[in-house]
């Protein structure tokens, strides 16, 4: 929400319906202001602030669109023209890019998972990792969306904490983390399979608050486990295999049903 009106609502609306819920398991709340140009600066800092207060996780779009950090370092170009046709009021949007302003004002932390990364700095990246935020890299979103890729070898360089996503069926063709898998894969060729492997399933879980539930196979955790058919395996690399090749059609769901706790 752009306008101070509709930004309140929804933001007030959102925080009833994420005390409302009934978590526990495999359901907690979470808060998601969209971007930094799409939700009013004291809309979004208000939504990690209550998050932050109640423990929750939050996400947000940021560094997906080059168009974004013109808007925010410069206050120019297509997202200005675009809010400003909608009869938005910019005078509370401060000149200056995101992670920057959410780390001064110490709202960066380990409850915050962010998307995309495209066009991040090296001391955005930096400050991704020194204050254990989570990045969220949808490499097939952004083919789809005509935008460069997110640049995976430097931030895991970087030692950012990186998971995969989809985000959503609006911009991509399906919700495969499968494909993200091989996508990253011809994105940095270099990446161990295992470590593409994790930010699909390990990092994943830790990214949303499930950490040591799900995502790992141990006693303890969640019980529901996908077998992947590997005859042709071989003595090849599993870890390589299941991030390189097609596997959608060779699955198979053991044990289905709620999850064991």
């Amino acid at each position: 929400g752009v306008s101070e009106e509709r930004g309140a609502a929804s933001l007030d609306d959102a925080l009833r319906r994420a005390d409302a819920l009934e978590t526990g398991g495999p359901v907690h709340a979470g808060l998601s202001p969209h971007a930094p140009y799409s939700v009013r600066p004291e809309d979004y800092d208000r939504s990690i602030d209550e998050a932050r207060e109640r423990g929750l996780p939050w996400t947000s779009h940021v560094a997906e669109d080059p168009a974004e950090a013109e808007f925010l370092e410069q206050r120019t170009g297509r997202i200005r023209d675009y809010l400003e046709g909608l009869g938005v009021d910019l005078t509370g949007f401060e000149p200056r890019r995101p992670l920057e302003r959410l780390a001064a004002a110490g709202r960066l932390d380990e409850h915050a998972l962010l998307v995309h990364g495209v066009h991040l700095t090296e001391h955005e990246m930096e400050l991704l990792t020194v204050n254990d935020a989570a990045l969220c890299l949808c490499p097939t979103s952004n083919r789809v969306l005509g935008l460069p890729p997110a640049p995976v070898a430097e931030l895991a360089r970087a030692g950012v904490f990186l998971c995969l996503g989809t985000d959503s069926l609006a911009s991509n063709e399906d919700l495969s983390v499968w494909r993200e898998m091989r996508a990253v894969r011809a994105l940095a060729p270099d990446l161990p399979a295992e470590q593409i492997l994790r930010m699909a399933t390990a990092h994943g879980a830790m990214a949303l608050g499930f950490g040591g539930r799900a995502g790992t196979i141990h006693p303890g955790a969640w019980n529901r486990l996908v077998a992947v058919e590997a005859a042709d395996l071989g003595d090849g690399d599993p870890a390589a295999f299941l991030v390189e090749t097609p596997v959608e059609d060779r699955l198979r769901v053991l044990r289905p049903g709620p999850p064991i706790w």
